[in-house]
Parts: C-alpha cells; sequence; structure tokens
C-alpha cells in the first residue's frame, strides 16, 4: 500500500473531526474537536448534570488559551487525568 499523500492524510483527519456550533457567552461560535473529545465532553457534562453548551461556557469562562477548542481539550484531559489520580489513591489507602 502507497503512503498518503497530505492531501488523503488531510481529508481522512477532517473526518475524524466534528464542528459544532454553540453560544459561548452569548455569541453564537463554532468550535472543532475530534469525534473522541465531543464524545467525552458529553459524558462528563452528563455526569455533571449540565448540558455540553453549559460546560463548554464553563471551560470558556476559566480557559488561559486563547483557542477554544484547545481549552475544551485540556479540561477533558485534565478531567480524566484527576480521575485516575483519584482511583490510584483509593487503591494506595486500601493497600
Amino acid at each position: 500500500m502507497s503512503p498518503k499523500t497530505p492531501h488523503e492524510q488531510a481529508r481522512q483527519n477532517r473526518r475524524s473531526e466534528l464542528k459544532r456550533s454553540v453560544v459561548v457567552a452569548g455569541r453564537k461560535t463554532s468550535v472543532t474537536l475530534e469525534v473522541p473529545f465531543w464524545e467525552a465532553l458529553q459524558d462528563i457534562a452528563r455526569e455533571r448534570a449540565v448540558t455540553a453548551t453549559g460546560l463548554v461556557n464553563e471551560i470558556n469562562a476559566h480557559r488561559s488559551t486563547t483557542n477554544l477548542s484547545a481549552a475544551i481539550r485540556i479540561y477533558v484531559l485534565d478531567y480524566y487525568r484527576a480521575q485516575v489520580r483519584s482511583l490510584r489513591a483509593t487503591r494506595s489507602q486500601a493497600s
């Protein structure tokens, strides 16, 4: 199988991303994230009993980066890293 051209690779990458419109701070904007990040964001929102849009607004209000998509990715990563740390602490206390 021959290597993919840059154009083919870019087209494949676009398929793995979703662009969604959200209202952030009263203004409509679009956010592009990879599918697993959208799914994780929705899972976190459900767990916290808020809408995905509500969670995006919370992330926006506390972000330190200029890019909202990056801020969402960092939030999702930090959320799951905190869960892993908590699980490790629980396991070490049980030992």
